[in-house]
């Protein structure tokens, strides 16, 4: 139950800004634009034709998707934080490790939300330009022109999104843990200033995002796809275990 009233607190303060609200949705549905122009685009000149895959694929190319979605995405969601140290609210918590485990949990919930926002989103808008799911098995596809490859049988078209949908999910969250630690530091903007360096890294280096990420050179070996998920997994269990180590014996009874 207390664990509802805390959501339902967060749920509240985002839907109090309904600017913000509606211009980071209006800022989404951009970015999800990206891919579908790029793909349309590649198709065209190439006179092929793109397939919902092939968007979804596009939108996790790390040389694009880590600056297009991800500093301003991890900065709203922690904008939702920005009421949590008040006196008025911590003194509600027993210690800084419950606090720090909430906002974990929003965390999550908020990379969730949005990430499924994004999947509905890419879906509506790329019907609007093919019809077509997947054709990663013929010469006649971006998959083959940026490959120079074509797979044995087509993956399903369920997996390719759940799989964008899942790798986009742990680069949000684990973005916004890594802010989350510089905040309760008091470092907040150098946190920031590491997240685009780590974001922009990937434009010419193999980074977070080059691993984390699925774009079409991955999907060569997709059987083995799932275990790309490992290593996001070990850094957001790294990171939230660091930060329950640091708050453990932390409490606000020094609050006035």
């Amino acid at each position: 139950m207390r664990l509802f009233n805390f959501i339902k607190q967060y749920w509240t303060i985002a839907l109090s800004n309904k600017l913000m609200l509606s211009l980071y949705g209006l800022y989404l549905v951009v970015v999800c634009m990206i891919p579908i122009a790029w793909c349309s685009t590649l198709a065209k000149m190439n006179h092929l034709n793109f397939t919902i895959a092939d968007v979804f694929s596009m939108f996790g190319d790390p040389r694009v998707y880590p600056l297009s979605m991800v500093p301003f995405t991890a900065l709203v969601v922690i904008s939702l934080f920005r009421y949590d140290f008040r006196p008025s609210i911590i003194i509600r918590h027993r210690s800084k490790l419950t606090l720090w485990l909430k906002q974990v949990v929003i965390t999550f919930l908020s990379s969730f939300i949005i990430n499924i926002f994004v999947v509905v989103i890419l879906l509506v808008a790329s019907s609007f330009f093919t019809r077509q799911t997947i054709n990663w098995n013929t010469f006649e596809s971006l998959f083959n022109l940026l490959t120079l490859k074509i797979l044995a049988e087509n993956p399903s078209i369920v997996m390719v999104i759940v799989m964008c949908f899942l790798t986009s999910f742990f680069s949000v969250s684990i973005m916004t843990l890594l802010l989350m630690l510089t905040n309760w530091m008091n470092k907040l903007i150098y946190g920031y200033l590491l997240l685009l360096i780590i974001c922009s890294f990937d434009l010419r280096y193999s980074g977070f995002f080059r691993i984390n990420t699925i774009f079409f050179p991955r999907w060569l070996e997709y059987e083995n796809m799932y275990i790309i998920l490992i290593y996001p997994i070990i850094i957001t269990l790294g990171l939230i275990l660091f930060g329950m180590l640091a708050f453990k014996r932390k409490d606000f009874l020094d609050v006035k």
